[in-house]
């Protein structure tokens, strides 16, 4: 389970004031999706060509993530900025990270505005702020990997306390 914020935890940190539905915190568990080839088909056709190319030289499950990352990412983009899909566009960095490049003037309250996504295992997550960095990153239970237990979520928060922000 996710820690919720009324989880019990005061760590001091107040969170940076934000407009209504200014940034995302997404987690999607592509194991519950299951589309039929119709709908995985009508999926990519919504996609840029280089998109659709990239998602297709994936199998299974690695290709319902990089269906479901991609999508994420422009829908994440294209409400967060109001623009109309067609002008949506993500170009990705040398390192890989993606980032909005449409050279579109941008509202002054998501002047910054920025995103990063991340998948493994069975969840693709997603993050964006309209003024801050965000980096995220997902990995998989050490016990879906064939690793020891980290505890629950409270033993695991005190080992990398001085890593992880809210």
């Amino acid at each position: 389970s996710f820690p919720s914020e009324d989880d019990g935890i005061d760590d001091g940190i107040t969170p940076w004031p934000s407009a209504p539905n200014s940034e995302a915190r997404w987690v999607v568990d592509v194991a519950a999706w299951q589309p039929s080839e119709a709908e995985l088909r009508f999926l990519l056709t919504v996609l840029p060509a280089s998109d659709r190319t990239a998602a297709l030289a994936f199998r299974g499950m690695d290709r319902k993530r990089a269906v479901v990352s991609r999508l994420l990412q422009r829908h994440c983009i294209r409400a967060s900025l109001q623009l109309p899909e067609e002008r949506v566009v993500v170009a990705r960095t040398k390192g890989g990270k993606p980032f909005e490049a449409s050279g579109l003037p941008r509202p002054p309250s998501r002047a910054n505005f920025n995103f990063n996504v991340s998948h493994e295992g069975q969840l693709v997550v997603l993050a964006s702020d309209p003024a801050l960095l965000v980096g995220i990153d997902v990995s998989a239970p050490f016990e879906l990997r064939g690793g020891p237990s980290m505890g629950d979520f409270a033993e695991v928060r005190a080992s990398f306390a001085n890593t992880l922000s809210e």
